[in-house]
């Protein structure tokens, strides 16, 4: 399907597609009643799902979005009858009347408030979810941590950092899976081959588990163009912690992939109220840009040492010449007044 097309069938969609972080013209365009494409229902639902009716604080009143206008008037006014020494003191009328809850104090200590207490129910709602799932058979009888701790790290990228590459749907299913894929295979491996390796233990070759596990993930995450830290959480847990190689092993892929689609789940509805929207892609992207090559950048600084010189020496030209233009302006001062006594003693 073309593009347009896709577009064409999300906005026919709204506002199912709004919990998969499309958003129509009329929103995205600011389009206002009469303008060509504008929708009043994805107006008002917009403003429904952005909570922006809670914004009290960010509401607009005359008297605080023009009190120069206000005050101008009033002081043509006062003018026109004389009074032309009021104008200051109904300026100040007009913004004492502006409350202290709209103040812009307020507004960034209300915004701040919201975005913490957003983010907190994300967290709390969805830490709670997996540690209810913890308890189901399939996970007991596989001996299943309660919570992994790498899914707080988790939680903290999707509700409070959810613009991030790394925070992004395929971020979070590809990374996770494929870190747990990785580490349980090596963990497998050092299990079979070294008899000094034992899951949480400090002795023999333990040290070297968790830090091949960890490169081995991130390794492979970057070859496919992601980077997830709580992936690489993952893989040195899965080196370390004998309670997930003992009774998960080979299931703690397939259990991370369905924590981390819960993740995807209850972000797609957090992050697209309150005036958010996520995901930024559905598809991944590189969390770290590609760099230029090497003959480029070495062009890059060649030519800016090629600009620092000029720039050193244009100024240093520019001093030169006003220090002359001083010398000058003093030589003739005192050429002055040294030919100043000479005339009076000729004169005499």
């Amino acid at each position: 399907m073309a593009p347009h097309t896709v577009l064409d069938l999300l906005d026919a969609i709204y506002p199912i597609s709004h919990w998969i972080g499309h958003r129509t013209p009329t929103i995205i365009d600011s389009l206002q009643p009469g303008d060509e494409g504008y929708r009043r229902f994805d107006a008002r639902f917009h403003y429904v799902t952005s909570l922006s009716w809670l914004d009290f604080a960010s509401k607009s009143t005359p008297d605080r979005v023009a009190p120069n206008a206000a005050g101008a008037n009033a002081s043509a006014n006062e003018k026109e009858k004389g009074g032309g020494f009021s104008s200051s003191s109904s300026s100040q009328d007009d913004s004492s009347k502006v409350p202290w809850y709209r103040s812009q104090t307020a507004m960034a200590a209300w915004t701040r408030f919201k975005l913490v207490v957003h983010s907190s129910i994300g967290s709390f709602a969805v830490l709670c979810w997996i540690a209810l799932i913890a308890r189901t058979p399939y996970f007991r009888d596989h001996n299943t941590p309660i919570v992994l701790a790498s899914y707080g790290t988790e939680a903290v990228l999707v509700f409070c950092l959810p613009h991030l590459p790394s925070s992004q749907p395929a971020s979070i299913v590809i990374g996770n899976t494929v870190s747990a894929i990785v580490a349980t295979a090596i963990a497998k491996g050092f299990e079979n081959h070294q008899r000094t390796f034992t899951i949480g233990g400090i002795d023999g070759v333990n040290w070297a588990a968790p830090a091949v596990a960890q490169m081995t993930a991130q390794a492979v995450m970057q070859v496919v163009g992601i980077t997830h830290p709580p992936g690489a959480a993952i893989s040195v847990l899965a080196t370390t912690n004998p309670k997930i190689q003992t009774g998960v092993a080979w299931e703690l892929p397939g259990q991370v992939l369905l924590i981390s689609l819960l993740f995807v789940a209850w972000g797609l509805i957090v992050n697209n109220v309150g005036g958010r929207r996520w995901p930024m892609t559905w598809w991944w992207a590189p969390f770290y840009p590609t760099p230029a090559p090497p003959d480029s950048i070495a062009d890059r600084v060649k030519g800016r040492g090629r600009e620092w010189r000029h720039n050193r020496a244009r100024s240093g030209s520019q001093h030169q010449a006003q220090g002359s233009s001083s010398g000058s302006a003093a030589e003739q001062q005192q050429g002055v007044t040294h030919r100043t006594p000479q005339t009076s003693q000729s004169s005499n």
